[in-house]
């Protein structure tokens, strides 16, 4: 008996769940790929990383640097430097000489580091040419053979710079490094790295009360003393107004027993530079030295409620202040800053 035919409807279709599975697999191989590559980057950045520290026998680089490489003073400050070696091996001896600007700094010290004599008993010595600029060192370890491996400081020297420094960037180079092993022959030096300090001018000297005042607050005439606990330079004063109004000074009076004495010219108005009223010059106030002032003030200038008051950079008193009105007060102390 023959099978019965099958209706165009009835016969069996391809599964269309094969090309999904084809592309899930395709996806997935893509994914393990992609982290392969991900995976091998990484490596091979690891690999630049440690193969910049080596040389091409697969060891560590030999170096001697400055330490700190660079670094910011203020001029009159002293600062210290350390000549460090990094990955050595079998030291028995080292020397080197640092140069420096002899118009900016001068070297007050220098001294043996810890790492040669970690090893046992050193001898050598520093020498110091303030006048050429330059230190060198040279030191060694005691007895012959005697050697250290590994990283450390080789001398750390000690700095001063000039009040009057310029404000700039100064090398400090490296020369004549010489690393030797136990028994005195030469170790390879892969690098040598120098460094640079940045000398920044000193803050200027100011005697500044700060925003210290409050109301009540009158226009009027102020006397009293200062007294600087610095030495400092004065072109300007500023005077503090009371927050939202125009007080200022219109007038400037100082002056000591020996007849010095500096006015200023007259308030120029609500213009320009209003808030503070200028000398005719530069001029002096000599630290611990007591110098009478007289201060005309207008609108509302901050006020600070004290006979006395320690400001930053000396002290301001108050003798007598009279207010628009007439009436007198001793301990209404105007709330300035003498500066440059």
């Amino acid at each position: 008996m023959a099978p019965p035919a099958i209706a165009r409807g009835d016969r069996p279709r391809q599964s269309t769940d094969r090309p999904k599975k084809m592309a899930a697999k395709r996806r997935k191989w893509r994914a393990v790929a992609g982290a392969v590559v991900v995976t091998l980057a990484l490596l091979f950045s690891a690999w630049l990383i440690v193969g910049a520290a080596t040389d091409a026998g697969g060891t560590l680089s030999t170096v001697v640097n400055v330490d700190p490489a660079t670094q910011v003073v203020t001029a009159g400050t002293p600062f210290s430097v350390a000549v460090v070696v990094e990955n050595v091996t079998e030291l028995g001896a080292d020397q080197a000489t640092l140069h420096f600007d002899p118009n900016t700094m001068s070297v007050s010290q220098v001294t043996e580091g810890d790492f040669l004599k970690s090893a046992g008993t050193t001898y050598g010595a520093g020498n110091i040419n303030n006048s050429e600029g330059y230190v060198t060192f040279f030191y060694a370890l005691n007895p012959y053979g005697a050697n250290v491996s590994g990283s450390g400081t080789l001398a750390t020297i000690n700095f001063t710079t000039n009040l009057s420094a310029a404000e700039s960037t100064f090398a400090l180079t490296l020369t004549d490094v010489l690393l030797l092993n136990g028994t005195g022959y030469n170790i390879p030096i892969d690098e040598v790295a120098h460094g640079t300090v940045t000398i920044s001018a000193p803050p200027r000297a100011i005697l500044d009360t700060g925003s210290a005042g409050t109301y009540p607050s009158i226009s009027g005439t102020h006397n009293g003393t200062i007294t600087p606990n610095q030495t400092i330079t004065v072109s300007k004063m500023y005077t503090y107004p009371c927050p939202g109004t125009g007080g200022h000074s219109e007038y400037v009076r100082i002056w000591n027993i020996t007849g010095w004495n500096v006015t200023t010219a007259t308030w120029n108005g609500y213009q320009g530079d209003w808030h503070n009223i200028s000398f005719p010059g530069q001029f002096t106030l000599e630290e611990g030295k007591t110098y009478n002032y007289t201060i005309r003030t207008s609108s509302y200038p901050q006020i600070i409620h004290k006979p006395l008051f320690n400001a930053t950079g000396g002290t301001i008193t108050c003798t007598n202040f009279t207010d628009a009105n007439g009436k007198t007060y001793t301990n209404w102390v105007p709330a300035i800053k003498l500066f440059l």
